[in-house]
């Protein structure tokens, strides 16, 4: 063996495992130089050997060929995806509650892999900048503090005055940063871009307590307070009546319709004042009540003491009648015959009208301001005015109404008549019995 060549094969055999190749005189048996960095590439055999052959030639993560040189470099490991969940609290909350929190663990587990000594690696924490987006279905309430949709990885959500589920919506994105001395086989911007999908947290939004959906509005009659109207008759008047104040509503607390309240009415009162019986009114001569303790032959003679059958009208209004024929229940009847009038022509359509006001009537719910997040107290002085108004109006346009009654008078006079006529028909019964 030839000397030269005996100490070229012991640098090749001793540089081999520090990557060092020292090429003597004359390429130890391979021609020309070697094809990457000579510190990196060896002769074996007449052959020109090196580390690598190119950068992506499937070398472990971490690393790549710079040169036909083993080259550390900074690279993602796969199949670490964006993972986590969404949570909320409280799950069930009233309308316009302040704080409902939504938070989130989702993270990005992708590492970055730098090579250290080949063939090893090691692992390095994730460089992912992770974007966060928050919205919500349906679109009610708001985010808190102001910005809408948060950024972060938590949210807080203020209620509406709406009732029924709120999805919130946490769409995630990884924003990689690009690594120093990243891997170049690894796709663009040797970014490992996931795709994670939605995650969702429902929260309930429900009434608050003792508060109710309103059901159907309610019928509401009218009810009469009689008041003693003697003081309206004067000289000459055997009964007196007319409508008088106060005529007065309540209301149901405020319900809940389509995120808005709205109070039914609940009850009207008008006052009615009345004199059945004033001083002049003459003297009961026979009444229904009357007949029934008749003989034949006393009910014959009464009969006979009617100037007409059928009685008219202008009959009531002679002497002789009044002398001989006069019931005091019938001249009640007549102011009776008054008062439903008012309640029937007057009142009672001015309610009717004022309970379907009040029904389609709706009071914002606020949320800013605490009252007017609870049914109990949503009716402030404010909203009650507007309730006032809308009633007073009414209340004179009944009165208006019963000054421009037409033929009160006579429709009274007529249910008077009708009383007698019903005492001269049970007279007539027990004369012919």
């Amino acid at each position: 063996m030839n000397r030269k060549r005996a100490i070229c094969l012991f640098f090749v055999c001793w540089t081999l495992p520090w990557g060092f190749h020292v090429r003597p005189a004359g390429g130890c048996g391979c021609e020309g130089d070697p094809p990457g960095n000579p510190n990196c590439c060896w002769c074996a055999d007449g052959v020109w050997v090196c580390q690598c052959s190119g950068p992506c030639d499937g070398l472990p993560y971490g690393w790549t060929c710079v040169d036909r040189c083993y080259q550390n470099c900074s690279s993602w490991e796969p199949g670490d995806a964006i993972d986590g969940s969404v949570s909320v609290w409280p799950l069930t909350v009233p309308i316009c509650y302040q704080w409902v929190g939504f938070s989130s663990d989702v993270v990005d587990n992708d590492a970055r892999v730098i090579g250290t000594f080949y063939p090893q690696s090691t692992y390095q924490t994730a460089a992912d900048t992770i974007v966060y987006s928050w919205s919500r279905s349906p679109a009610v309430g708001r985010w808190h503090p102001e910005w809408d949709p948060p950024v972060w990885s938590s949210a807080y959500w203020e209620a509406g005055p709406c009732i029924g589920p709120v999805t919130a919506r946490l769409d995630v994105d990884d924003r990689p940063d690009e690594a120093i001395g990243a891997c170049p086989c690894e796709g663009e911007d040797n970014r490992n871009d996931d795709a994670p999908p939605p995650y969702y947290a429902t929260v309930q939004v429900v009434l608050p307590t003792g508060c109710t959906a309103c059901g159907t509005p309610p019928s509401v009659a009218v009810s009469i307070t009689e008041a003693d109207g003697s003081s309206l008759c004067v000289a000459g008047d055997y009964g007196k009546s007319k409508p008088d104040e106060p005529t007065t509503y309540t209301l149901k607390t405020p319900c809940y319709n389509n995120c808005k309240w709205r109070a039914f009415l609940d009850s009207a009162d008008s006052t009615f004042k009345i004199c059945r019986y004033c001083p002049d009114n003459p003297a009961t001569v026979c009444c229904l009540d009357d007949v029934s303790g008749m003989t034949k032959q006393q009910a014959c003679a009464q009969l006979a003491k009617y100037p007409h059958d059928p009685l008219l009208t202008t009959d009531i209004d002679t002497q002789s009648f009044e002398d001989n024929c006069w019931c005091r229940g019938c001249v009640a009847v007549h102011e009776e015959r008054h008062k439903n009038q008012w309640v029937a022509n007057c009142i009672q359509p001015q309610v009717d009208s004022f309970s379907a006001w009040c029904s389609s009537h709706q009071i914002d719910i606020l949320c800013s301001q605490y009252e007017s997040t609870h049914c109990a107290t949503a009716m402030t002085a404010t909203v009650k005015e507007e309730y006032d108004v809308a009633w007073y109006t009414r209340v004179e346009a009944a009165y208006d109404s019963w000054n421009a009654l037409p033929d009160k008078e006579a429709d009274a006079r007529a249910s008077e008549r009708d009383c007698y006529q019903a005492i001269i028909n049970a007279l007539k019964a027990k004369c012919s019995s």
